[in-house]
């Protein structure tokens, strides 16, 4: 989430009675990481260079093959690091998972509430983060 991984105590648990681990790497611009200012600058080169710092970082943390989660438009993220790295990806599983919205068109189908988030996000992303949280609350 905007935050960064907010789970339930209990999943987390339940993730270690499953002999499971969950790794949360958090995008730049998310949670309290930075920007990356190349990607800001050139936003589809932004999946790329996820991928480019996730290969080395499983690696450097011994896995050779994991299941890529996306959550929200991380789900490009995902689908994006099986593409460059499928021997080490494999699956992907999404949690709302969702295209990216390239047409306006594609703002005015949705319903009026969603239509503020994406109009936010589109011409004032400084503003979403407050305004998701608000909403939220």
């Amino acid at each position: 989430m905007l935050n960064g991984p907010n789970f339930p105590p209990q999943v987390v648990k339940q993730l270690h009675r499953l002999g499971l681990k969950l790794i949360c790497p958090l995008r730049p611009g998310f949670g309290s990481s930075d920007l990356d200012p190349v990607a800001k600058r050139h936003p589809a080169e932004a999946p790329d260079r996820f991928c480019a710092d996730m290969q080395p970082f499983l690696k450097h943390l011994g896995y050779s093959r994991v299941l890529a989660i996306g959550n929200m438009s991380g789900a490009v993220f995902a689908f994006r690091l099986a593409q460059r790295h499928p021997d080490l990806v494999q699956g992907v599983f999404n949690i709302s998972g969702a295209v990216p919205i390239t047409e306006m068109s594609q703002i005015r189908a949705m319903h009026y509430r969603q239509q503020v988030m994406a109009l936010t996000a589109r011409f004032t992303p400084r503003m979403l983060p407050t305004l998701l949280r608000a909403g939220i609350a």
